[in-house]
Formats: structure tokens, C-alpha cells, sequence
């Protein structure tokens, strides 16, 4: 978790200095935790509209459910806050699986989890690279989350047997 850390103390680093190379901190180290920190807690995030009933809908079905995310182990908490959780069977993170998106090994990881096999996987994404041709690559069925007119639209486009992305 320390890298994970470390690895968004450099962005927020690099971002900054990009904006602005002129601005200087008192304290950079107790700004960036102070961020670090709001991050890792449910108030900072919110969930898609209909996110909680569209999983509960897939899930009722007998439908396995999980996510694949190159963000960092925060998210474990962030989804407890946001009730989330209980909606997957499983979530798959780079310091898990060894590998981030578009790697097709943390896809693998997550489809050996839900123990299935990846042509009969849908993975919804809104990334063209990390999302969409990562799952391709992997041999997943791939669904822009762009092309849905709203994320109820998932229930059908997921139906068992259904094949149309």
C-alpha cells in the first residue's frame, strides 16, 4: 500500500507543477495527506445513478458481479461507505493481481474469481485503452459504458445469453 501511496504523492506532485511550477507549499507532505485522506472516504465519491439498483437487478438474476479498477486498496473502503460491497462477488485491484489495466492478467484474475469463463464475461468500461481493449484483449465481451443511454440499459445488455455489445 506504501506504493500505492507513493505512487499518487508523485502524481499530485507532478500535476501541481504542471498547473503552476511557481507555487510553493509550507508543507506539501501535510497537504497531500489531508488529500490522500478525503479520497479514501465515501463522501468524496458518489455512485452512478441507478448503480445500486441496476447490480442488485443483475445480481437477483443469479448474475456473478465484480470490478476490475487500477485504483488503489482505498477503494475497499470507499465501497463499504457508499454500500457498494455487498453488490460484488468480487473486486480486483493492480496491487492484487499483479497487473493493471490494460493488462489482460487483472482481468484474468477477476474471471477466475467469479469462475467463469471470459467469452461468457461482460466487462463495462468508459476507457477506449485501459477498459474497452484491455477486456477485449483478455476475451471478454466489452461494453463502452459511453454507448448506454443509462445504465438501466445494462440489465438487458447483460442478459443471460445476450451477445450484443
Amino acid at each position: 500500500m506504501r506504493a500505492e501511496r507513493d505512487w499518487w504523492l508523485r502524481l499530485v506532485r507532478q500535476t501541481i507543477g504542471s498547473v503552476d511550477p511557481h507555487v510553493r507549499f509550507t508543507d506539501f507532505d501535510a497537504y497531500f495527506d489531508a488529500l490522500f485522506r478525503h479520497y479514501a472516504r465515501g463522501d468524496a465519491w458518489s455512485a452512478a445513478a441507478d448503480a445500486h439498483d441496476v447490480l442488485a437487478t443483475l445480481r437477483a438474476r443469479g448474475q456473478r458481479t465484480g470490478v476490475v479498477s487500477n485504483f488503489d486498496h482505498r477503494l475497499y473502503g470507499i465501497f463499504d461507505e457508499l454500500r457498494l460491497t455487498p453488490l460484488f462477488d468480487v473486486i480486483v485491484l493492480p496491487g492484487d493481481a499483479g497487473a493493471a489495466k490494460p493488462d489482460p492478467r487483472i482481468f484474468a484474475r477477476a474471471i477466475e474469481e467469479l469462475h467463469v469463463k471470459a467469452g461468457e464475461a461482460a466487462y463495462v468500461g468508459d476507457d477506449a485503452e485501459h477498459d474497452i481493449a484491455g477486456a477485449e484483449a483478455a476475451g471478454l465481451i466489452a461494453i463502452d459504458v459511453r454507448t448506454l443511454a443509462s445504465l438501466r440499459d445494462l440489465i438487458e445488455r447483460v442478459a443471460p445469453g445476450a451477445r450484443s455489445v
